[in-house]
């Protein structure tokens, strides 16, 4: 009997311990996101508004994040996934403001000023169209953001998502591949990239990428705003993500800021996709089809083969309604 007990109470501290690593993690996950919006709240005059009510509600999940203004009108939040946000503004003698369509890039600080007009409480003026300005104007940084739409459907050997962050802004590299789709690499790298026949299961994969004046080995790569830098050769993945897992690319050339910078080159910074609240009306069927003059020959047997299975997706993707439009991007 006391060696039961001992036995369950042993089992209680596991478990007890393995429920705190739980909350740790989610805790640990939940701050991984280093996006927001900032903002000031002003009168038809220009004047601020302070103590204004300030509401975001995310499109996806529906996750709210409320706040205050200060006294100087100002409103801030911070780690919030990538995604599409509505803003409501509230304040006694003013009329609801409701921006419906703001867009979150990932690991990004956007500005939303927003314009109060006078009226009651119970009135609401709303704003269907995008209200993120085109221009960032908070950071003096050259980059880009890819998003998943160009991951999925952009060209790339070998699945390897890393092979598009020469699309950013500030950013060079030339995408070669060596002699039967092996890995390749540039000068001044430590470790190739993998080439179409590694695939994503390249081990400690380098991009062939040199930004700011550095080589490809001054590079640093982080996943959810963790660090996967190989430590024995710069500027290298110890993982790489497939193209379905990865929400946005955010890819910063130079000028960062102190919460980047572990190294001197490209900033390259992945985001995995986030659940949401909203159901697929359409499943289609995940096929991944390769086309022969971009890896080995395919025999003509094979090529029949691939043809047809093209042909019953698409039948399939007519009768169920499906289009390229529904995808999520």
């Amino acid at each position: 009997m006391q060696l039961n007990r001992e036995q369950n109470a042993n089992r209680w501290s596991i478990g007890r311990r393995f429920l705190m690593c739980l909350i740790v993690t989610a805790i640990t996950a939940h701050a991984q996101y280093r996006a927001g919006i900032q903002g000031v709240v002003t009168d038809p005059n220009g004047a601020v508004v302070p103590e204004a009510a300030v509401t975001l509600i995310s499109n996806e999940t529906n996750f709210r994040f409320s706040t205050k203004t200060s006294e100087g009108g100002v409103y801030v939040f911070s780690t919030l996934a990538p995604g599409a946000y509505r803003v409501t503004v509230e304040k006694q003698g003013f009329s609801k403001k409701i921006l419906n369509q703001v867009r979150v890039d990932a690991e990004e600080t956007r500005s939303l000023n927003v314009q109060l007009e006078v009226g009651q409480v119970t009135e609401s003026v709303t704003v269907a169209e995008s209200s993120m300005p085109l221009i960032q104007s908070e950071e003096a940084t050259v980059g880009g953001t890819i998003t998943s739409r160009e991951i999925e459907n952009l060209p790339d050997f070998g699945r390897d998502p890393l092979q598009l962050v020469r699309l950013a802004p500030g950013v060079f590299g030339d995408g070669s591949q060596a002699a039967g789709g092996a890995a390749t690499t540039m000068p001044g790298s430590d470790r190739p990239s993998a080439g179409s026949a590694q695939s994503i299961f390249f081990i400690e994969n380098g991009p062939q990428i040199t930004a700011n004046g550095t080589r490809p080995n001054s590079n640093n790569i982080m996943v959810d705003g963790i660090g996967i830098n190989s430590a024995g050769w710069g500027g290298s993945a110890v993982l790489t993500p497939n193209q379905e897992s990865i929400r946005e690319m955010r890819v910063i050339a130079n000028s960062y800021s102190a919460e980047n910078g572990r190294n001197s080159g490209a900033q390259i910074m992945m985001i995995s996709k986030n659940g949401t609240i909203l159901l697929p009306i359409h499943l289609p069927p995940f096929v991944i089809l390769y086309a022969g003059g971009l890896n080995l020959p395919f025999s003509a047997p094979k090529r029949r083969f691939s043809w047809m299975c093209w042909f019953v997706i698409s039948v399939f993707h007519r009768r169920s309604g499906f289009t390229a439009n529904d995808r999520e991007g």
